[in-house]
Formats: structure tokens, C-alpha cells, sequence
């Protein structure tokens, strides 16, 4: 039996934040995509069917398209709208976590600075078949 290796997008604008998800999840052998940009995130996503992640993590602070907007569209798109999306962001208030896990429907909202163990416990979560 082959086991499927995961793709993962990683959406966010500060590099570091993409190296350090980067080299954690690829010791677990995942394929990691980082991108730096919300229209980004839709061209692997909506704009892209072929190859579709298995997960995203987003941050919500992105240049040229926030990652709520980038949610909401891949939320409401009929092929894309089951992928779940963990959105990792610096923004903590109360609102912005009802804006992103009520208004945008992601799956969880984690707050930097990043837990990197309660990132993974997330990631397995959401990939491991029941």
C-alpha cells in the first residue's frame, strides 16, 4: 500500500514564519508549498485544481489580499471549500477570531508567536483519516 504524502500551503508574507513551519513539517515528510501573498494563496487554490493542498495555514496580515478575504473565497468555492485552513496570525483580539473561525469558516486559529507542538498536534488532527 503507498501512503499519500500530504501538501501543505504555507500562506504568509514574513519569510522567517515560512522557513520555521517549512523545516518542521518536512521532518515529517510533508510536501511544503510556501507562498508570500493572498492572490498567491488563490492561484493554488482556486485558480489551480489540478494539485490542490491537503491543508493550508494562513495568516491573516498579507499583502495584496488578507488572508480573511483569501478564507472566505476558498470557503465558498465548490471544489476547494473542504480543505481546512489553520489561520496563524498575530492578530488576537476576540473579533478577529470570530471574524476568521465564524465569518470565514477556517477550522482553528492559532495566535503567533507560533507553538510549533500545537501546530502539529492541529496538522495531524486534520490529516489523519478517521
Amino acid at each position: 500500500m503507498v501512503t499519500k504524502i500530504a501538501k501543505i500551503l504555507v500562506v504568509d508574507d514574513d519569510p522567517n514564519v515560512g522557513k520555521l513551519i517549512h523545516a518542521n513539517l518536512e521532518t515529517d515528510d510533508y510536501e511544503v508549498e510556501i507562498v508570500y501573498d493572498g492572490k498567491e494563496a488563490l492561484a493554488k487554490t482556486i485558480n489551480c485544481k489540478d494539485k490542490l493542498p491537503d491543508l493550508i495555514i494562513l495568516d491573516v496580515m498579507l499583502p495584496k489580499m488578507d488572508g480573511f478575504e483569501v478564507a472566505r473565497r476558498i470557503k465558498t468555492d465548490g471544489v476547494c471549500k473542504s480543505i481546512p485552513i489553520i489561520m496563524l496570525t498575530a492578530k488576537d483580539q476576540p473579533l478577529d477570531k470570530i471574524q476568521g473561525l465564524i465569518n470565514c469558516e477556517v477550522e482553528h486559529y492559532l495566535t503567533k508567536p507560533i507553538n510549533i507542538n500545537d501546530l502539529n498536534i492541529l496538522i495531524m488532527k486534520k490529516l489523519t483519516p478517521v
